[in-house]
This record gives structure tokens, C-alpha cells and sequence, in this order.
């Protein structure tokens, strides 16, 4: 009898487990999504490619990304610890850019994720970008939802 028990509670806890999680996922819906890519180390030469209403996508996968919406070029800066101050300083490092993307997508939305069609975009993600002429390594360092 106490196996029976046991066993008709381990069922009970796990459709509460399954039907808890579907009901805290909720239903994907349809958003349009902005999202600020920030791209490795790069050449001047990179920026000479960008332009607004591009469209971009993930170099491996192929997977569109969104359009183009701004950017902006930027030096490229490091951390440089001196040892005998006990500070650190960024220093430009020479011929050496970084450039910021801001993309917009329409994406698929739920409690979890942002999909943009198989890419799940979050901050912190790495995701390599391309477009016409240019590809680069980078971060997703900024998100948000608009209208």
C-alpha cells in the first residue's frame, strides 16, 4: 500500500511540475524587438560597410538577424593595470575600432525568450553577424521592446 502511495504521489508532482511550467511560459507572441550588438575588435575599414536598412545574419548559421537601424564606430580601448600606482586605465588601441549595431527584428516572445527565426537573442550573447561586405564576432549588450 505504501508503494502505491508513493507512487501515486511522485505522479501527481510531476504533471504539477509540467503543467506549471507551460502555464509560467505562457503563449509566444509576435513583438518587434531592438537590440544593440557590440561588435570584437575591427579595422576602420568595417564601418566603411555599414549602412542603415541593411539586413544581417548569423555568419554560420545563415539565420536572418533584423535590419540595421544605427551604428556607431567607436576607438577600441583596453584595461591597462599599472602595478606601481595601483590603478587601472584604458588606453586606445592604435587602428583598432569597435562598432555598435543596433538591429531591429520582429521576434517571437515568451516568459524564457526572443527568437528572431531560429536565434535566441539575449544579452550576453555571442553571435556572429554578417552583411553585405563586413562579418564580425560579438556581444548582444543592450535589448528592449518596441513599438
Amino acid at each position: 500500500d505504501i508503494v502505491i502511495v508513493a507512487l501515486a504521489l511522485v505522479v501527481v508532482a510531476y504533471g504539477l511540475s509540467v503543467f506549471t511550467n507551460r502555464s509560467v511560459a505562457g503563449d509566444p507572441s509576435s513583438v518587434k524587438i531592438q537590440y544593440t550588438f557590440e561588435t570584437n575588435s575591427v579595422i576602420e575599414s568595417f564601418g566603411d560597410q555599414l549602412f542603415v536598412g541593411a539586413d544581417l545574419y548569423n555568419s554560420s548559421r545563415n539565420h536572418y538577424l533584423g535590419k540595421l537601424v544605427s551604428f556607431e564606430i567607436r576607438p577600441y580601448e583596453v584595461e591597462v593595470k599599472d602595478l606601481e600606482k595601483g590603478i587601472i586605465t584604458k588606453q586606445i588601441v592604435p587602428e583598432q575600432f569597435v562598432a555598435s549595431l543596433v538591429i531591429e527584428a520582429d521576434a517571437v516572445s515568451d516568459a524564457y525568450h526572443y527568437r528572431v527565426t531560429q536565434e535566441d537573442i539575449k544579452i550576453g550573447a555571442s553571435i556572429p553577424v554578417k552583411g553585405k561586405g563586413f562579418a564580425s564576432l560579438g556581444y548582444v549588450v543592450g535589448l528592449k521592446e518596441v513599438e
